[in-house]
């Protein structure tokens, strides 16, 4: 603002000052919306994975009751929980994260991911956003994004 106020008076041209104050803080506005989106996008995720919370639990097998049998619970699987270190970690699959981002308006998201790694949100290898973990008991281990869930609080005394 003080830039064109001097200029205004300097080259005596004819500025609106409050057209570019405008402009400013719109333009700030804007900024911040952005500068927000890992947080956004986190508590996205966790919406996200609360309402599909019963695709992450693992393969169970139940006893049938009328067949003395086990049976396979069929479902679909988008990843699993795990804890290390006393802290909760989700893995997901990569296109179902991609898929998640997407719908929530988060077009990238690999901007997201770089976010969470540099907050320490994601377990991820060194040079990557991923890590390897098996899906079932039973299967090859596959690329998986793995993210941190309430980051902060203490973990349950359940592990």
């Amino acid at each position: 603002m003080v830039t064109g106020e001097i200029a205004q008076n300097a080259l005596r041209l004819d500025f609106d000052l409050k057209r570019i104050l405008d402009l400013l803080l719109e333009n700030e506005k804007a900024v911040n919306d952005e500068r927000d989106i890992g947080a956004k996008a986190l508590d996205y995720f966790y919406e996200q994975f609360t309402m599909n919370r019963s695709n992450f639990n693992e393969l169970r097998q139940t006893k049938n009751a009328h067949m003395g049998t086990d049976i396979l619970e069929n479902r679909k699987v988008f990843g699993g929980t795990y804890w290390k270190s006393d802290e909760q970690f989700v893995y997901i699959l990569p296109s179902v994260f991609r898929q998640w981002m997407k719908d929530g308006g988060f077009e990238d998201s690999k901007i997201i991911l770089k976010d969470w790694k540099l907050k320490g949100l994601l377990d991820a290898e060194e040079d990557r956003f991923t890590r390897k973990r098996k899906i079932h008991d039973d299967s090859t281990a596959v690329t998986v994004y793995c993210i941190r869930l309430n980051p902060g609080q203490a973990a349950s005394t359940e592990q």
